[in-house]
């Protein structure tokens, strides 16, 4: 039987194995069936130039601890003394840990031998933990990162100038442009950003309120573009149309017989001109009244009484005139065009009850053209008579009502006719058809039959009247 004799190392010797140092004796069988006693942990802290390693110690106190680092993958295997694989680097015993604690070290601390450095960007890097319990050096899991690549550049871009609302398809040209994560206009991230090569990306051209230059950046995980020459982008401002005024709330106020006020308003300042006539050919003009505003009155003068007139409104703000639609007024008028006249007479019920009831009685519309400038009416009535024996009074039995009145604009409220003298004032203030020359009223006329009136046909004769409120003289029908 072979005696086979085991080799206990001292901490410097298998500090000088773990460095990969010559001249040492390594016993090739021994087998570690222990459990890992090191755990590699994710690198942090990455850069373009450098990187943290990390790990967790077992739950043994180590009395050693480094990292292995290689640029290509590897199997690490644990023993008294390991022995680095070709193009992997250790960065030496960096100490004793505790259980159960992290441990790190810079990627560039991975010296021994020579030959990692420098470290390069872009670059995947492969690396493993190590602890030593016991004589014995235990490796972790194998894990990798890739340093950070270069900071893009920018060299050019295509086109350099775009409008103020932005939306222009952008090519930037650079380098280091992969996994480009934004490109901006100044302070404003550009959309639809497109790589497409390492040298090339598309964006567009965001919307700004601010014509001028700003400079065109690109960011990746190696960073962010310097600013230059080549990377400015120019925003020229829109040509905005002139703004047209834009005309509302037209009103025609101070109407009278030969005089009407036409009022209107615009959103932004502007003169204002109106043009008028008795057809939509027009014909005349008002002064122009220079004076910018968003407010606007012009008076129309010499007009004809009682007349229908079409106009429209033009309004310019020194670049842009605004034209309305054709509107209408309607002057008013005088008896001198329209006399007091009855136009029409609508018979309501020509049969009646002599219950002394006004339901039950006659009825009449009577349709009245009153001239503009009289607002006051009244009627009288002589008393019904079928012949020169049978009659009965108007007085008492007449009630009269027009909704064109302030004063008796419902029967309710209607005057009762009092002998045959005149009716009760109506105070006009409506127009039946204010397109019709004249003041049109409608004067309802009711007739209750007293109580033992003969049967037959019965008539009356009427005179009315009307009369401006602010003047002497009526006119009479």
């Amino acid at each position: 039987m072979k005696k086979l004799s085991l080799q206990v190392f001292s901490a410097t010797t298998a500090l000088a194995l773990l460095a990969g140092a010559t001249g040492i004796a390594f016993v090739a069988p021994l087998a570690f069936a222990a459990p890992p006693e090191v755990t590699t942990q994710a690198a942090t802290a990455i850069t373009v130039s450098d990187a943290t390693l990390n790990a967790l110690n077992g739950d043994t106190d180590a009395t050693g601890t480094a990292f292995w680092v290689s640029t290509s993958t590897f199997t690490p295997v644990g023993g008294a003394s390991p022995i680095l694989p070709t193009d992997v680097y250790s960065t030496g015993d960096i100490g004793a840990v505790a259980s159960s604690t992290t441990f790190s070290a810079l990627l560039s601390s991975a010296t021994i031998p020579a030959g990692l450095l420098p470290i390069t960007a872009g670059t995947t890097y492969y690396f493993t933990a190590w602890s030593q319990v016991g004589g014995v050096w235990y490796p972790g899991s194998v894990l990798s990162f890739a340093t950070l690549p270069d900071a893009p550049t920018v060299t050019g871009i295509t086109p350099t100038s775009g409008t103020t609302t932005g939306g222009t398809a952008v090519t930037i040209t650079g380098t280091n442009l992969t996994g480009a994560t934004s490109v901006m206009f100044g302070a404003t991230p550009a959309t639809g950003v497109v790589v497409n090569s390492a040298t090339s990306v598309t964006a567009v051209s965001p919307a700004t309120t601010t014509a001028g230059v700003v400079d065109v950046t690109v960011t990746t995980t190696g960073g962010t573009s310097a600013t230059s020459s080549a990377s400015q982008y120019t925003y020229t401002a829109v040509a905005i149309p002139p703004a047209t005024p834009v005309i509302s709330n037209i009103t025609v106020t101070g109407l009278a017989s030969t005089t009407a006020t036409v009022n209107w308003t615009t959103d932004i300042a502007a003169d204002g001109q109106v043009v008028y006539g008795t057809t939509t050919s027009y014909g005349s003009a008002s002064a122009l009244n220079a004076t910018a505003s968003t407010t606007h009155s012009i008076t129309l003068t010499g007009l004809s009484e009682g007349t229908t007139y079409h106009f429209k409104i033009h309004s310019n703000n020194g670049t842009a005139t605004a034209s309305s639609s054709d509107q209408t007024f309607l002057t008013q008028s005088t008896a001198s065009s329209t006399p007091l006249a009855v136009t029409g007479v609508d018979t309501v019920n020509a049969s009646a009850t002599a219950n002394n009831n006004f339901a039950d009685g006659w009825k009449w519309v009577m349709h009245v053209t009153v001239p503009d400038n009289e607002d006051a009416f009244r009627i009288r009535f002589s008393d019904w008579a079928m012949s020169s024996t049978t009659s009965f009074p108007a007085n008492g039995n007449i009630r009269l009502s027009t909704p064109q009145s302030s004063n008796a604009s419902t029967t309710d409220s209607g005057i009762i006719a009092t002998g045959n003298g005149y009716s009760g004032w109506f105070y006009l203030t409506g127009d039946a058809s204010a397109t019709t020359p004249g003041r049109q009223i409608n004067l309802t006329i009711e007739v209750k039959i007293p109580v033992g009136t003969p049967n037959g046909s019965y008539s009356t004769t009427y005179t009315a009247q009307s009369w401006a409120q602010t003047a002497t003289s009526t006119a009479t029908i």
